[in-house]
């Protein structure tokens, strides 16, 4: 594992929490910044060359960090009228950052060709309304890391969509596709997992979805049959070069009770994680970085946070408990 990092903890209330000392201290921003210490931060995703270097998408809009996460200045756009829900940075072309968007205000799309300076609206976007959760949110967003072009768009009660030129056409998946199809339109996380076959894996609020042929058909996985829980939230894909994925479960949001389990196959066999502290709450978010995919973070909806340092086979919950955790990321510096 890498000896110097920098962890830190996206949470609904308490803005952005770091340690730089393996988490045996934290502290929260300073005053006077873009992101309030006591903000809302629901997304963080980090530059693919830039180890230092971290975007956040919070209550008002996108932020940046050049410091390991130390001050934050906003890139001020119109996103700065948005609640930013999810933010995905093309790995091979950095330029390139994908915004989604969500409840309080409208679910839309967004994207930024130069590297945050200026974003521009995507033609996706969403009803103000929707019957699950009162207003829509984009929470998923990935972006095919061999081939670029390609992005997965998921809303939590609004469907799955793929788009093939970089954001500027979108296609509906979840209910235009002829074959064996995705069964809830309730989409929480989505991951791109290179090889051969690539696969798409979908996390919809009921089953785990995963496509071989770039999603002209499914396989759907039950939660509730596989996983013994009916709650999917996240999927995860250890950067390693395998088809090892993570998945989140639990009996309901917030939840009483949260499982991990971790299939090295790519999805067809699950086998549940040793968690060494069982969670009070669903699993809601996975950080991990390439630079030591051994090193994975998992945090929950009532603010427990795991670490593994076997590429999620077990985890160690920490001392610390925080506020909700939206995200999670870590830094080799």
């Amino acid at each position: 594992m890498t000896a110097n990092q920098t962890l830190l903890v996206a949470t609904c209330g308490q803005g952005i929490l770091r340690t730089t000392d393996k988490g045996k201290t934290w502290t929260r921003l300073p005053i006077f910044q873009d992101i309030e210490y006591d903000d809302i931060v629901r997304t963080l995703d980090i530059h693919p060359t830039e180890p230092a270097t971290i975007f956040a998408g919070f209550q008002y809009g996108v932020a940046k960090s050049i410091d390991a996460g130390q001050t934050w200045h906003r890139l001020s756009s119109f996103l700065d009228n948005y609640a930013v829900w999810k933010l995905v940075v093309d790995p091979q072309n950095p330029d390139n950052i994908y915004v989604g968007t969500g409840a309080p205000t409208r679910a839309i799309a967004a994207r930024s060709t130069d590297g945050g300076r200026t974003f521009e609206r995507l033609s996706l976007s969403f009803p103000e309304h929707c019957a699950g959760v009162s207003k829509p949110r984009l929470l998923a967003m990935a972006i095919d890391p061999e081939e670029t072009n390609n992005i997965w768009a998921g809303v939590e009660e609004g469907g799955l969509y793929h788009s093939a030129d970089r954001g500027v056409n979108w296609r509906r998946i979840d209910t235009e596709i002829k074959g064996p199809q995705i069964i809830n339109s309730d989409i929480h996380d989505i991951v791109v997992v290179p090889g051969s076959p690539k696969r798409i894996v979908v996390s919809t609020v009921i089953a785990v979805h995963i496509s071989e042929d770039n999603g002209e058909t499914w396989n759907s996985i039950i939660a509730k049959e596989q996983f013994g829980y009916r709650y999917s939230r996240n999927v995860a894909t250890i950067k390693d070069g395998t088809s090892t994925l993570l998945h989140a479960v639990s009996d309901s949001t917030p939840g009483t009770i949260g499982l991990v389990h971790r299939s090295t196959d790519g999805g067809k066999n699950w086998k549940p994680v040793d968690l060494d502290a069982k969670p009070k709450s669903c699993p809601w978010a996975f950080g991990l970085n390439p630079e030591d995919p051994k090193h994975v973070l998992m945090g929950t909806k009532f603010g427990e946070l795991y670490e593994s340092k076997d590429a999620g086979q077990s985890f160690k919950k920490h001392w610390r408990e925080f506020s909700e955790i939206c995200d999670l990321a870590w830094v080799p510096v």
